[in-house]
């Protein structure tokens, strides 16, 4: 159900009204298996509690990384 709503239900209104781009939006690697290109995106948050801006710090950081350097390995 997931990837009819996320997916082909997008591609198909594309197709339908002659538009030759569909962006799936962000995302991980499983949709380099349905044919996208995996491509960069931005989101900015800004969390009030400097405790938890500081406990999820790190992780962004190396989720960050991963994913960038995933996106360079594409042909």
């Amino acid at each position: 159900m997931h990837f009819n709503v996320c997916y082909y239900h997008g591609i198909r209104h594309c197709l339908e009204r002659g538009l030759d781009h569909f962006e799936p939006g962000a995302g991980g690697e499983h949709k380099k298996a349905r044919g996208f290109d995996p491509t960069l995106t931005r989101s900015v948050h800004w969390l009030a509690d400097g405790r938890m801006r500081r406990a999820i710090e790190g992780f962004l950081q190396r989720e960050r990384e991963a994913i960038r350097a995933f996106v360079e390995r594409q042909p």
